[in-house]
């Protein structure tokens, strides 16, 4: 598609709250400066300087550096919009799972998986409780069958409409060198591609259905 027909596609970012790992994290620091704290103080003021002062020094930089080290990866932010679900691990771009692409979500344990297309994408109910609403919540409103997750489930999820997340711009989807879902053409110029508006299917314009074979939306 052109500059001029393209339009600006807008979803939800979520930041997760404090996890499990996190504070544990956080804990971490703060008990190795303590420690280091305490083995300066002990080689600067104490005299002699005591045997364990350079243990307490050492113990406490490898227990900072260890607890630097630690991440939590389902805590990483996460998208969720027109463009399917999206996982900011740290690269140049999110990583992306477009509704088309997703071929379950599930609940696994205390999380919200979406999978498909080799990626996998975990919303943790702890700290990212609002992302796994959201992405049930479309997930059913865009692909239903492929949502596996219990009511008993969703029932326990945090309402949509308290947690909107931020607004922010989406990246457009990158259709030349794809396939159409219908005929398995390839796909040269994205001017002679068409999206499904509600998952996000490329079809060839010569090749456009009346619906989608995909998620059965009107093209």
């Amino acid at each position: 598609m052109s500059e001029e027909k393209r339009t600006v596609s807008k979803e939800r970012r979520f930041v997760a709250q404090a996890s499990r790992t996190a504070k544990l994290r956080s804990a971490g620091t703060y008990a190795g400066g303590l420690v280091m704290g305490a083995g300066f103080y002990a080689q600067m003021w104490m005299s002699p300087t005591p045997s364990y002062a350079m243990w307490l020094l050492g113990g406490g930089a490898l227990l900072t550096i260890g607890a630097t080290l630690v991440r939590d990866e389902d805590a990483a932010p996460i998208r969720v919009g027109s463009q399917g679900i999206a996982v900011e691990r740290g690269g140049e771009h999110p990583e992306r799972l477009l509704w088309c692409e997703v071929e379950k979500i599930v609940a696994e344990g205390d999380a919200i998986v979406a999978y498909g297309n080799g990626i996998r994408i975990a919303a943790g109910l702890p700290h990212h409780g609002a992302a796994a609403a959201w992405m049930v919540t479309e997930g059913l409103g865009r692909i239903s069958m492929r949502v596996q997750v219990p009511p008993e489930v969703r029932d326990k999820l945090p309402k949509t409409s308290d947690h909107p997340g931020t607004l922010v711009e989406a990246e457009p989807i990158q259709v030349a060198g794809r396939r159409c879902k219908a005929s398995g053409k390839l796909i040269s110029f994205e001017d002679d591609a068409r999206l499904c508006p509600r998952c996000g299917e490329v079809y060839h314009r010569d090749h456009e259905g009346k619906t989608c074979v995909t998620c059965e939306a009107a093209m």
